[in-house]
């Protein structure tokens, strides 16, 4: 079968600022309530971990949904469908045919499902139905994981000082957060302190 040009419009466009929101506000609440920097470094990073693999193992099949919708059924602007900007969905379409992300080439419309039949890319069964609650799900995890990184990092910055005093090693030790990571959050969260006491 060939692209029909449709444009995404039978895919049902979630509203994905409200779900970014609504994640993000979930996740404020939960840590912004630990009053234990401890407690809550170590939640954080569960979030965190959390959002991370949900993002691995959904993103894939959402992507896997676009690129066979694209392909093989002809449907543009589903960036819209998968709340996603036009860059990413570009680079999301490359890489399903195997083509570098950001310089490789896209199939006019015409010889679509030809390349990607080459390339392998899978047709997806229903995957209109499938990929709005994919692309929902992405985006969530996505808005936790960012939520949840500033109180890490604030939190890392606390404990790093007395009465805790936990280096970036005993902080992994207790935590499960890389050192380096731990470090990283260090120099972000001292650099956001700096910042609040000149905007005083």
């Amino acid at each position: 079968m060939r692209p029909t040009n449709q444009v995404a419009a039978s895919v049902e466009r979630r509203d994905f600022a409200g779900i970014r929101k609504a994640a993000a506000a979930q996740v404020a609440a939960e840590l912004g309530a630990i009053a234990d920097p401890r407690d809550r470094l170590q939640r954080a990073g569960e979030i965190i971990r959390q959002a991370e693999l949900e993002v691995s193992i959904v993103a894939p099949e959402r992507n896997a949904c676009a690129a066979s919708l694209a392909f093989y059924d002809g449907m543009r602007g589903l960036n819209v469908a998968m709340g996603v900007g036009r860059a990413s969905y570009a680079q999301i379409r490359r890489a399903a045919l195997g083509e570098d992300t950001r310089t490789g080439r896209l199939p006019e419309q015409e010889e679509a499902a030809d390349v990607a039949e080459a390339a392998d890319v899978p047709r997806v069964k229903d995957a209109a139905k499938r990929l709005p609650e994919l692309s929902e799900r992405v985006a969530a995890a996505n808005a936790r994981h960012e939520a949840a990184v500033p109180f890490r990092q604030d939190a890392a910055l606390v404990v790093s000082e007395e009465p805790y005093g936990w280096s970036s090693f005993e902080t992994e030790a207790r935590t499960g957060i890389p050192a380096t990571r731990i470090r990283e959050d260090l120099t972000h969260a001292r650099r956001r302190r700096q910042a609040s006491k000149s905007n005083r």
